[in-house]
């Protein structure tokens, strides 16, 4: 079921989202009783004169789930922001556009936007969509701020309107995810992946060479073509068959396959070598973004038993959560599963419920990315704190603030955890973490150390004048 989320279901507890915004090294909460946009002459400035932030989303099409989630998430940090007291005397006003999972779309909502007097405009979570946005922000100079994970910022195919600042991209995770299986798992990898795209192709070349430049040895490459019928859906006959390809050898498979494909693949590879006795079972090593909305510690997922995953943040939260994220996961109505949270109507005036349950009726958050949207409107505030910034004449220096942020540190702004922002590279950099399924439950055993070794580092595009 769909459901619509209203200003009156994210204004419900004004008090809690001040008290947790203190966390977050906000404003003392005495500031925000009556914050400086409420009063009367401030007020109205505030009101009329909003920063306006614009949003593209998915709200249809083939994105749907993930499009409720960028908006939901969106919405509830600006409203935080609002009721703390704005940024320099203005309130934020969210302008959210639908790309329609469409590439074509997306780039004419960054139009749209622009023409609607944006100030930023943050992208959505799917790679392809936001890519597309990347050379319209040159045209129209204004900043554009993606939450998808693209490699492109990083490796210098962006511009200086373009920046990353609340998610690492895919040639970080993957690099991370070689260095790890290489030294804990094993050095003799069976990768096997979808023909399908440009994208696996380029995720390929760099899985090879990261795997490569740590001593790693590739026994084979399995390439599995979809079915003629359908363009993306598979049966397990279309798996088995490519099995015998599988070196005895193998230690490792590391799989590039996403949803229900993913558990498709798992789950033959598992009744494969459940067959095959004689045969040593190797490790099932992936990214848990392959399984969004999938709940990979349900009863029926036996298969992924002492499976390893690296994601970008620990969905499961058993053994990794620490105040910044209670507090997060408590605001946006998530349990530890990230899972949504069904709420109590006992409330009293002396003990409300201190969320705003903000989750659509979805089996699973995508967790790793979906935070990174409530990240990036406080990166958006506090660079324009820094900028001072009145109006959009100040573009460009907000375009310099950002650049200028270094340090991001764990709090309720950030509740992923500390980052660094590199401001010549427009590119955050991050932990990322490793996951294991085992006795059914799914628990964090290692995180990596933030990237002191990436491979686009001479990456500047501070050098790029601004108009």
């Amino acid at each position: 079921m769909r459901t619509h989320l209203s200003r009156r279901q994210l204004l419900q507890t004004g008090l809690a989202s001040s008290a947790l915004y203190m966390l977050a090294g906000g404003m003392p909460i005495r500031n925000v009783i009556v914050p400086v946009w409420a009063q009367d002459s401030a007020g109205d400035n505030a009101r009329k004169n909003p920063f306006n932030i614009g949003l593209i989303t998915h709200k249809t099409g083939a994105y749907t789930d993930y499009g409720l989630w960028v908006e939901a998430m969106a919405q509830l940090a600006v409203e935080t922001v609002n009721r703390n007291g704005g940024v320099n005397g203005h309130m934020l006003n969210l302008i959210v556009t639908d790309d329609k999972s469409s590439a074509k779309q997306a780039r004419q909502n960054m139009v749209t936007l622009n023409n609607q007097k944006c100030d930023a405009i943050i992208g959505g979570v799917i790679t392809s969509l936001s890519d597309d946005c990347i050379a319209v922000a040159e045209q129209l100079k204004t900043p554009y701020l993606s939450c998808s994970g693209t490699d492109l910022i990083a490796q210098g195919k962006a511009n200086r309107y373009v920046f990353q600042p609340a998610i690492a991209d895919l040639t970080s995770h993957i690099i991370h995810s070689a260095n790890w299986l290489n030294n804990n798992l094993g050095r003799k990898i069976t990768v096997i992946f979808p023909d399908k795209s440009d994208d696996i192709a380029r995720n390929i070349n760099q899985l090879n060479d990261a795997l490569a430049n740590n001593g790693a040895e590739i026994l084979q490459y399995i390439k599995i073509p979809p079915q003629k019928s359908t363009k993306d859906s598979m049966d397990a006959e279309t798996f088995s068959a490519y099995f015998h390809q599988i070196p005895i050898d193998t230690q490792v498979i590391y799989y590039l396959f996403n949803g229900e494909n993913a558990s498709l693949l798992l789950k033959s590879l598992a009744d494969y070598y459940d067959s095959n006795q004689q045969l040593n079972k190797p490790i099932f090593f992936g990214m848990m973004e392959a399984w969004e909305n999938i709940d990979v510690e349900d009863v029926n997922m036996t298969f992924l038993e002492n499976s390893y995953f690296i994601e970008y943040h620990p969905r499961y939260a058993h053994n990794t959560i620490g105040k910044h994220e209670t507090a997060f996961r408590t605001l946006i109505g998530l349990n530890e599963r990230a899972q949504k949270t069904i709420l109590e109507t006992n409330d009293t005036p002396e003990t409300p419920t201190p969320q705003y349950n903000i989750a659509p009726d979805t089996t699973i958050m995508p967790y790793g990315k979906l935070a990174a949207i409530w990240e990036t409107v406080f990166f958006i505030r506090n660079a324009l704190l820094k900028a001072d910034y009145q109006n959009r004449n100040q573009r460009n220096d907000l375009i310099e603030a950002m650049e200028n942020i270094k340090e991001i540190p764990y709090s309720l702004q950030h509740p992923q955890g500390r980052k660094i922002f590199n401001g010549r590279m427009h590119q955050v950099f991050a932990h990322h973490y490793i996951s294991k399924r085992e006795r059914g439950r799914v628990k964090l055993i290692a995180t990596t150390p933030i990237d002191n070794f990436y491979p686009y580092r001479s990456v500047d595009y501070t050098t790029q004048e601004l108009s």
